[in-house]
């Protein structure tokens, strides 16, 4: 699973967090996986990744340009959920989570980069979600 990101920021570096939810037929909203992104981490190894998989070393700090659209592929952590007709699913968004009302996998709260940003995302971003055949 993968957030292909389409995101323009007014800072250096910043944070990704995306959380996937499961919304059932009668609204209520349960968090199913997430991943997370330092913006200035990243660097993406190709020849080790594939469409869904990136693999991200986290090694190298490269500022974010200001005002410009980047791309940013984050893993999101593998699980295997059904999602039965009728519900939705539905991607949280935050550069920060430290609010108790922001949404937060597993309790799990990611410290703070330290910048301040407004950030931008462009309709081009994708969510990359394996869809399985329907067994009998």
């Amino acid at each position: 699973m993968e957030l292909q990101l389409d995101a323009q920021s007014t800072a250096p570096d910043t944070a990704w967090i995306a959380i996937l939810q499961h919304v059932d037929a009668s609204g209520a909203v349960t968090e199913v996986t997430a991943g997370y992104l330092r913006a200035s981490l990243r660097a993406v190894e190709e020849t080790d990744s594939r469409p869904g998989a990136p693999v991200l070393p986290c090694r190298t700090f490269d500022a974010v340009p200001v005002g410009k659209l980047v791309q940013y592929r984050i893993p999101m952590v593998a699980n295997a959920r059904r999602f039965p007709a009728g519900h939705r699913i539905q991607l949280f968004l935050t550069s920060d989570d430290q609010n108790p009302e922001t949404p937060a996998l597993l309790s799990f709260r990611h410290a703070s980069v330290g910048t301040i940003s407004l950030n931008t995302i462009s309709s081009s971003s994708r969510l990359m979600l394996p869809v399985l055949a329907k067994t009998h």
